[in-house]
C-alpha cells in the first residue's frame, strides 16, 4: 500500500510516452530550434471575459425610512469609492436577515449606496450584514420572485 501513489505514477507517465512514441502527440508539439529553447503561447482565445471587478462590504449604518417605512439606502466600511464607480451594479447579501437577497445599486456618494426599488426596500438589513458588490449584469427574476414586501403591504 505504501508505494500505491508511485504505481499509478508510473502506469501514468508509462501511457504518456507510449503515445508519444506512436507518434500522435509529435504532430501538435513544435519542433524547438537547434539552438535552443522557443516560445510557445498558450491560454484562451480573445473571447475571454475581462476581469470582474467585485468588492467585499460590511453594512456600517442604515439610511433612514421613507416616509412608507421602507429603508433604500445604508452606509459600507470603503471609504474610497468615486462618486457613482457602483451604479447599477449588483448587490448580494451573504449574511443578515436578507441572506441570499440581490439588489441594484442606484448610486452611491462617499460610503452611502442607494438601491433601486425594482428590487424592493433594504427591509431587515442591520449593522454587521456582509455582501458581495459585483460589476455584473442584473439578471432579473420572474415578478412573483421578488425580495422583500414592502413595509404596510
Amino acid at each position: 500500500m505504501r508505494f500505491r501513489g508511485w504505481s499509478i505514477a508510473s502506469v501514468a507517465v508509462a501511457i504518456v510516452l507510449s503515445i508519444a512514441a506512436s507518434g500522435a502527440a509529435r504532430a501538435e508539439w513544435p519542433v524547438p530550434p537547434a539552438g535552443g529553447g522557443m516560445l510557445i503561447l498558450a491560454g484562451h482565445a480573445g473571447d475571454v471575459m475581462v476581469t470582474m471587478r467585485r468588492f467585499p462590504l460590511r453594512v456600517t449604518a442604515i439610511g433612514s425610512p421613507d416616509e412608507n417605512g421602507n429603508v433604500w439606502s445604508f452606509e459600507v466600511d470603503m471609504a474610497d469609492l468615486e462618486p457613482n464607480e457602483l451604479r447599477s451594479w449588483r448587490v448580494t447579501f451573504v449574511s443578515g436577515e436578507l441572506f441570499a437577497y440581490v439588489f441594484q445599486v442606484r448610486e452611491n456618494v462617499g460610503t452611502t449606496v442607494t438601491v433601486t426599488s425594482l428590487d424592493g426596500p433594504l427591509n431587515g438589513i442591520a449593522v454587521g450584514d456582509g455582501m458581495l458588490v459585483e460589476q455584473v449584469q442584473m439578471q432579473r427574476p420572474a415578478p412573483q420572485m421578488r425580495n422583500p414586501p414592502l413595509a404596510g403591504a
